[in-house]
């Protein structure tokens, strides 16, 4: 199969050394068409095909990027080491003429041109230090352009390496998702998930039923309760009335002999007895 093939050769590749054994496990599932069911339990574009997933390739190729990475470094003072020494050099040179005696006529620049009677090395001549100077400024544009071009073509194999991995493990991902779900013990561990969930709803409504039958046998104890208590209220009053008779009635009898005297003589309002 083309995917397999694929695979195979994603395996082999320098830079995913790191994932090679798994891509060679993959490779051999998409081409034998068994095992595919046991990679459908998460995403192998996530596990494989991160940003983290592609190494720096072979370690020679790395040291030779490495070393031209640094070459633009260290050529940026060269320029400026090579005026300041030709300037150093000249500086030189003039004094060890005007100390010999020599009497030259000319500008400093005209004198440096001209080697300062002889003090001066031809290589350390004004010209010279410019050729020197200019070659030292090719050196690091030609370089600095060659660090620009490995990397921009280190970016796009990486890039073009990624795509292909990604793509690659989302059609193996299809497979194996696929793969599970006619795979008989994938539907039996899905089928055992089910009813173990089934159970555990079950085991709370029997839980929720209990509560709600303490919950129906408290009411009825607390409405039996009240029924007591108000038949003893009613009988209490029932009590209370039979007394407020009784002491209306002796209240009654007791007022009826006040309006007699012991012998029997009515009396007057004012308290004499009526003859």
């Amino acid at each position: 199969m083309h995917l397999a093939a694929e695979l195979a050769d994603l395996a082999a590749h320098p830079r995913l050394a790191r994932h090679s054994a798994a891509l060679r496990d993959l490779a051999d599932a998409v081409s034998s068409g068994r095992g595919l069911e046991v990679w459908a339990g998460g995403s192998l574009v996530t596990a494989y095909g991160g940003a983290d997933a592609l190494g720096d390739g072979p370690s020679e190729k790395g040291d030779r990027a490495r070393r031209l990475g640094l070459l633009p470094t260290a050529l940026v003072f060269v320029p400026l080491l090579i005026t300041w020494f030709g300037l150093g050099a000249a500086a030189w040179a003039n004094q060890r003429m005007n100390d010999s005696g020599s009497r030259s006529d000319g500008s400093f620049l005209t004198l440096w041109q001209q080697g300062f009677d002889g003090h001066l090395w031809p290589f350390l001549r004004f010209d010279m230090m410019a050729v020197w100077t200019v070659l030292a400024l090719a050196a690091l544009a030609t370089t600095t352009m060659l660090r620009h071009r490995w990397e921009e073509r280190d970016e796009r194999e990486r890039l073009v390496l990624s795509q292909r991995l990604s793509g690659a493990l989302a059609q193996t991902e299809a497979l194996a998702v696929r793969a599970a779900a006619t795979s008989p013990r994938r539907f039996t561990e899905e089928l055992q998930g089910a009813a173990a969930e089934l159970h555990a709803l079950l085991g709370r409504a029997v839980d929720v039923q209990e509560g709600a039958r303490r919950a129906v046998a408290q009411a009825d104890g607390a409405t039996d309760r009240t029924v007591t208590a108000l038949a003893s209220l009613d009988s209490a009053l029932v009590i209370l009335r039979a007394g407020a008779s009784e002491a209306r009635e002796a209240t009654r009898g007791a007022s009826t002999p006040r309006a007699r005297s012991p012998r029997g003589r009515t009396y007057w309002r004012t308290g004499w007895p009526r003859p």
